[in-house]
């Protein structure tokens, strides 16, 4: 609810005369990282809904048939996927980094502008480039920490991962090497 309120006031709220590259670098990021936080938690409270059916209502949406605890079988009926849990998971876990990440970059940048009294340096390629972590990027959330069994992407190329993940990596580049001039 607090993103819902973030975007609809800078969308609605701005000062007269107020345009979108004129916006204070800090608000940028705050509108971005509230995009990312309605884009992210959706599948993680699902994840969540799912588990607590799993536990309670006797689903099994990420226990699979034929689990052994403690030497005994569980009575799921099966059919669930523990890697459903994980790209679910991921799918908070990738866009989380940018919610942490670009509030902070946003207010060094301010900070720094204010303090040496000089304007920030490519403020359109930088007000630019916080908008790309906001695009979709599936193949980083399929990207799990640990190597699990997966089927092979469709693509025969092995760098799709790698490539998608440097895409999105470049801009916050930019963002944190561009100086002040």
């Amino acid at each position: 609810l607090g993103a819902v309120n973030f975007i609809a006031t800078i969308i609605q709220l701005r000062a007269k005369g107020m345009t979108w590259m004129r916006l204070p670098f800090f608000v940028w990021a705050q509108f971005v990282t509230a995009f990312l936080l309605l884009l992210a938690f959706p599948p993680l409270e699902a994840a969540a809904v799912m588990q607590l059916m799993d536990n309670l209502g006797g689903t099994s949406f990420f226990l699979p048939a034929g689990l052994v605890v403690s030497g005994a079988q569980l009575p799921a009926s099966g059919g669930g996927s523990p890697l459903l849990w994980q790209h679910l998971f991921w799918f908070l876990g990738h866009p989380e980094v940018y919610v942490l990440i670009l509030p902070a970059m946003g207010i060094v940048a301010e900070i720094i502008a204010n303090n040496t009294r000089k304007p920030l340096w490519g403020y359109t390629p930088k007000s630019n480039a916080r908008i790309t972590p906001m695009m979709p990027s599936p193949p980083p959330t399929a990207a799990p920490p640990r190597p699990l069994p997966m089927r092979p992407p469709r693509r025969s190329s092995t760098c799709d991962v790698s490539s998608s993940t440097s895409s999105l990596n470049s801009p916050t580049v930019v963002l944190s090497v561009a100086g002040i001039r």
